[in-house]
């Protein structure tokens, strides 16, 4: 079943979060663990778009809302990621908003490809 890797992918990126925002919450910034945290957040996004995209021998997924909101939310948690080191550069409290918007963008896409995934 290819949604095992895709729960897989997302576990490991959330727990790669979970311990980024450990690290963040002591002050200190692992470049491994954020390194590790982008490529798994990136495969997710790419198993979520193989999904919808070439599933059951190129016929797609009756993907319906949930499946290209999930993608979406994804893609700006990604989006968000990327930009934000370079937004923020100088103001904690930009820097601190752009967190939240990631994390709440990453977790509702998780939580919305976990209930479209379940529904078929």
């Amino acid at each position: 079943m290819p949604t095992v890797p895709l729960f897989a992918i997302l576990a490991c990126a959330g727990a790669l979060g979970a311990t980024n925002l450990a690290f963040r919450l002591r002050g200190k910034r692992k470049e491994n663990w954020l390194t590790l945290h982008l490529l798994f957040g990136i495969g997710a996004l790419a198993m979520v778009v193989f999904l919808l995209k070439d599933f059951n021998g190129g016929e797609g997924v009756s993907a319906g809302a949930y499946g290209n909101i999930a993608a979406g939310l994804l893609a700006l948690a990604v989006f968000i990621g990327l930009v934000s080191p370079i937004v923020a550069k100088d103001s904690r409290a930009l820097s601190n908003i752009l967190l939240v918007a990631h994390i709440a963008s990453g977790l509702s896409g998780v939580l919305t490809a976990a209930f479209w995934i379940s529904s078929f």
